[in-house]
């Protein structure tokens, strides 16, 4: 049954959502019916706890997505709520359904009108105005429970303004403080649900409960009491007011978080609410979880606006906030039993009673799960949103040593963004880089700041690069040109150099027995004999007269040859050494050739020694991706 009860709230909430075809021929026809069904399993007495709930919950889905096919059923449903509400023993998940679905009961309204007359105006927003009439209505009976719940004590301002509560007098106190939080439960629901319009909030009535309500205290310095209600009605109250007092600013946290800047002007007169409360009854843990969330929520809002007095009203507060952060919650260990071993070596020993007292080690007091996330919060809003210099350096000292201890990394972030005024004190980052580097912890030790120019200017450093790209320029012209004479001097050929004789008119035996001599001659005597003299220059001829392979140019006869040069210079014609000798041994040319190419070679080496590129590492192919 529970299965197809929230089966078909989702088909008729989110699954045909937007969806015109499938609203038509689907949920037209069929979401009375369901209607129907849920509002007699909400009104049957002896329904299933677990089918109301769930049919709870899917009526208020239902009625928030179509509020007007839920007109007829609006009666019965508000009727069926409210007994709920007014009962005790509630699931607190079924009591949230029930509330936020008699919340969202206005947006079953009348029809807006079309017309332009003041009767179509008031029905265009009459959303709007369901809206505050329940809201209205709600703290009216908060107010009737009031008025019988606080029968022991004398209200100055309610004095004469009593309504009457009939209903509520023939109730226990107990029941009456249940109720009581009841209402102000329904009461935060008017601002966790949405409207279709936007309300105008009746802000002074929801005041004017919530100052009713902190204005009695335990205290009794405080609160005067009724002479006409006994002593016993007035201390069951007073074991009632914390938790009362914890819902209201409850309420008050509720309402902060959906007006925001609203409250602005309210802020110093809450703050002064709650301080007092945590004074008055701080033993209450549930009570000091929602003071603690109520100053961070208002903090927020207007803690950096506060002025001096309003920041050193907020002292003995922080101080319980640290107090509660740095109690022990270990649960003390109890006595080990000695084994036999050790009784033996143990000796006897004189002690007195008061000391074995003394050294009892305490229990420590119970701290619920709530408590340390809330005064964390609290610790880290403070010194992060309360003005650094209104702090006195006691309690900035208190604040900083306990979010160290307590390891609490957004006030320690909070303590180094915004340091105290006192410079002589050291600063709590290494502490902050000790409980954990993150992204904003990085950000803020090591920040990423711009580069700040402190070298030559901007126009000296392109006018050097500029002149450097220039004498580069041209040392590479030089080299370039270097090479090129280096490439032509290659390029032409070698010129064989050979040195030709003029011998005289002589028999063949002649020639040849000279040729002989002067292949036999050493190379050292000839160096040595051309060295001391030189040789004669060629004649002058005529073109016509031309030297032929067959006929050996032949010297002057006015220019003697020495004997011991005659051997030397005797060369036969050049087709007779062709025929009588091989080019190698007769041909000097062959031999110069060979020697230049070696020179060429050794030439070659030393280019390529002098203009070599010292290897640049470009990287791998892969690096360009």
């Amino acid at each position: 049954m529970v299965m197809a009860i929230r089966t078909l709230t989702r088909v008729f909430t989110k699954l045909t959502l937007g969806r015109p075809t499938l609203t038509r021929e689907l949920v037209t026809p069929h979401l009375p019916a369901f209607f129907g069904a849920l509002a007699n399993a909400v009104t049957s007495p002896r329904g299933d706890d677990r089918v109301t709930a769930c049919a709870w919950e899917a009526l208020r889905d239902c009625v928030c997505a179509h509020p007007v096919t839920f007109r007829p059923f609006v009666g019965k449903t508000r009727a069926a709520a409210l007994t709920v509400l007014d009962g005790r023993g509630v699931a607190s998940e079924t009591e949230r359904a029930v509330r936020e679905l008699a919340v969202a009961l206005h947006l079953c309204g009348p029809a807006p009108g079309t017309g332009g007359n003041q009767e179509g105006a008031r029905k265009a927003h009459a959303p709007a105005n369901e809206w505050v009439v329940l809201f209205h209505a709600t703290v009216a009976r908060l107010h009737a429970a009031l008025d019988v719940l606080l029968e022991p004590v004398l209200e100055e301002h309610r004095e004469g303004d009593r309504q009457d509560a009939s209903e509520e007098a023939e109730m226990e106190t107990p029941v009456l403080a249940d109720r009581v939080n009841m209402l102000l439960r329904s009461v935060g629901s008017f601002f966790a649900v949405s409207t279709g319009q936007q309300p105008q909030i009746p802000l002074g009535s929801l005041m004017g409960a919530v100052s009713r309500i902190l204005s009695v205290s335990t205290d009794p310095a405080s609160t005067a009491h009724n002479p006409a209600i006994e002593k016993s009605s007035r201390e069951l109250l007073f074991s009632f007011l914390p938790e009362i007092h914890a819902q209201t600013v409850d309420l008050v946290d509720t309402v902060a978080n959906r007006l925001q800047s609203v409250l602005l002007p309210l802020v110093p007169s809450l703050l002064g609410h709650t301080v007092a409360l945590c004074g008055q009854e701080g033993y209450s843990a549930n009570l000091k979880v929602s003071v603690y969330n109520l100053t961070s929520t208002l903090l927020a809002l207007a803690g950096p606006a506060l002025g001096k007095d309003a920041t050193l009203c907020l002292t003995p507060l922080l101080q319980t906030c640290c107090a509660d952060l740095l109690a022990p919650r270990t649960p003390a260990r109890a006595p080990t039993a000695a084994g036999p071993a050790q009784k033996k070596q143990k000796t006897k020993t004189i002690a007195h009673a008061d000391s074995l007292l003394s050294a009892t080690p305490a229990a420590p007091k119970f701290i619920p799960p709530g408590l340390p996330v809330a005064a964390g919060n609290l610790l880290a809003t403070a010194l992060s949103k309360l003005p650094a210099h209104h702090i006195r350096a006691e309690l900035r000292v208190l604040l900083e040593r306990t979010a160290i201890l307590t390891g609490n990394k957004p006030a320690l972030l909070a303590a180094v963004l915004f340091p105290s005024t006192a410079a002589e004190r050291p600063g709590t980052v290494p502490f902050l880089v000790g409980a954990g580097v993150d992204a904003a912890v990085e950000a803020l030790v090591r920040p990423r700041m711009p580069v700040v120019w402190t070298g030559p200017s901007r126009e000296e450093v392109l006018k050097a690069l500029h002149e450097e790209a220039e004498a580069e320029e041209a040392d590479a012209e030089d080299e370039e040109g270097e090479r090129r004479t280096h490439k032509r001097r290659r390029a032409s050929p070698p010129t064989a150099t050979a040195t030709t004789t003029y011998p005289t008119t002589t028999t063949t035996t002649t020639t040849t027995t000279s040729a002989t001599a002067t292949a036999a001659a050493p190379r050292h005597q000839q160096q040595q004999f051309f060295s001391h003299h030189p040789l004669p220059l060629p004649p002058q001829r005529s073109v016509a007269a031309g030297i032929s392979p067959d006929k050996p140019a032949a010297l002057p006869s006015s220019q003697p040859v020495p004997p011991a040069m005659a051997a030397a210079m005797m060369y036969p014609t050049l087709r007779q050494v062709a025929s009588s000798s091989t080019a190698a041994e007769a041909s000097p040319v062959k031999m110069s050739l060979t020697e230049v190419k070696e020179e060429e070679a050794q030439d070659r080496a030393s280019d390529d020694e002098m203009f070599s590129v010292p290897g640049i590492d470009m990287g791998d192919s892969s690096d360009d991706g």
